[in-house]
């Protein structure tokens, strides 16, 4: 059978902290092209696509406005992907930005694809519905990590599903986004069979193949926000839809190999955000006009590359994460905990590292009352050749209990002991930082880094900065040179 290529579409709108994700997601299970129809977000959206159109097949198009419903919008992005895949892409998904196709344990969507001859003209791919996990608040871990809890099919809204069509055989005349006309050949399930409709565009639900994960409700957050985007037109102000949608039944975690794929692509995105970002301040005049009045002409950033290891406690024990976004531990968990020693100052800095770069997902630290991505601690040396971590906020020191506790990591004692010591372990790699404590730790303080590095500065360093500054001084960031930056923070 000849090379299927396979292309998708998205209409979207102020999804800018999903976006990198659901991008990648893509990416990874193997679509070729992805065309991207923003309805005009205000959130930074628009940005971060075009961003990820620098490194992938992309293409970003804004909706025309002169359309004035939102529906009708959908329709004709949807039609005009079609229409721009006629000849290129055996085939066309339409999506939304909470959509997800899953292929299982697939080795790629186009694989796939080739299962259907040439009699078959679309597909109807079920819906799985996702509740929230549980989750409250908006963070940056990816959907497809984030939420492993789904319905069971007793929800009928999984009757729904979503297409994958020819674009060669589509008529153009709109009923909804789930199914489309087509003018000859069978409209078929994923298992190649032609499908017996019940009401509208619902069918036999099949999840044990190829389907689209549906994360309607995501965090509370997600919610409130859905709500307040789309009150009076779709939804209402009530409790009602968050109840109905946010079912937890069923716990399944999505092929570990696609999403190791989708984080190497993400970070990928992460890197070319950041450049974009730089791009505009040192290239755009009105950009570079804001940070030249900050702009120290007398220093000259040093950069270098300085080694990054993971670290054991005084127990001899590796740090870790016990889940993406959870708690510091010792011995076993989900990701390895990362130190390195960037300035010449006493300060130690602990992160988490994928890929090549610093993550910008949050997690904690018993005892200790910020959240954050990156903490930075008073570095102490101690006699046996190891260090003493201390928090500026509380002044007293990170403990590592003992495996009768449970091996809990905490900031928690005033004074030091055995518990107290931690060294480093295994060199992982090297990052790229300047060879001095850099300008001030303001909004306005990176900017004019930038500026003065003519280029150089690098991710590593922006996300160090990035990770102390205050709410106020990330929202001036934001304010002045685009939101789209806060989703890499």
């Amino acid at each position: 059978m000849s090379l299927v290529r396979s292309a998708i579409a998205l209409f979207v709108k102020d999804e800018a902290n999903d976006i990198l994700g659901w991008i990648s997601w893509h990416i990874a299970i193997g679509i070729d092209k992805i065309f991207i129809y923003d309805d005009h977000s205000s959130d930074g959206t628009f940005e971060i696509a075009l961003a990820a159109s620098k490194i992938f097949d992309i293409e970003v198009i804004k909706t025309d406005l002169s359309e004035g419903n939102f529906y009708n919008r959908q329709r004709n992005s949807y039609f005009d992907a079609i229409k721009r895949s006629i000849g290129k892409y055996q085939w066309i998904a339409l999506l939304d930005g909470d959509e997800y196709i899953s292929i299982g344990e697939g080795p790629s969507i186009n694989e796939f694809l080739k299962k259907f001859d040439d009699n078959k003209s679309a597909i109807a791919m079920s819906w799985c519905i996702y509740g929230s996990s549980s989750r409250v608040i908006k963070d940056n871990v990816p959907i497809y990590q984030a939420y492993n809890y789904h319905s069971t099919k007793d929800l009928g809204d999984n009757l729904l599903v979503k297409s994958f069509v020819r674009p060669e055989r589509i008529v153009f005349k709109y009923e909804n986004p789930h199914k489309f006309n087509i003018d000859r050949g069978l409209y078929v399930d994923v298992n190649g069979d032609e499908v017996k409709w019940l009401q509208g565009p619902t069918k036999k639900i099949i999840w044990d193949s190829v389907r689209v994960n549906h994360y309607i409700c995501r965090s509370m957050e997600h919610f409130v926000g859905r709500i307040k985007r789309r009150i009076g037109v779709d939804l209402s102000n009530t409790t009602s839809y968050w109840e109905h949608f946010n079912k937890n039944d069923i716990f399944e975690e999505q092929n570990k190999e696609i999403v190791h794929k989708s984080n190497y692509v993400l970070n990928k995105i992460k890197l070319g955000v950041f450049s974009y970002f730089k791009y505009n301040i040192l290239n755009v005049s009105d950009f570079v006009l804001r940070g030249v009045k900050n702009r120290n002409i007398n220093r000259i950033p040093n950069f270098k590359n300085i080694p990054i290891f993971t670290m054991k406690s005084y127990h001899g024990e590796c740090l870790f994460l016990n889940n993406i976004d959870g708690h510091v531990v010792q011995k076993h968990g989900a990701t390895k905990l990362i130190a390195a020693k960037p300035y010449i100052d006493d300060r130690i800095y602990l992160f988490t590292y994928f890929y090549g770069c610093i993550s910008n997902i949050k997690f904690n630290i018993f005892g200790e009352n910020r959240k954050n991505y990156c903490y930075d601690f008073e570095m102490i040396r101690c006699p046996a050749g190891g260090f003493f971590m201390k928090s500026d906020d509380s002044r007293k020191f990170v403990t590592a209990l003992p495996e009768i506790s449970g091996f809990i990591v905490e900031v928690s004692r005033a004074t030091r002991s055995h518990w107290e010591e931690f060294s480093f372990l295994d060199k992982v790699g090297e990052m790229k930082v300047s060879y001095d404590r850099p300008g001030a730790n303001t909004s306005d303080g990176i900017i004019s880094d930038i500026i003065n590095s003519m280029g150089d500065y690098s991710f590593e360093e922006f996300s160090i900065r990035a990770s102390s500054l205050s709410p106020l001084e990330k929202n001036k960031l934001a304010s002045n040179y685009g939101s789209y930056i806060l989703t890499i923070m």
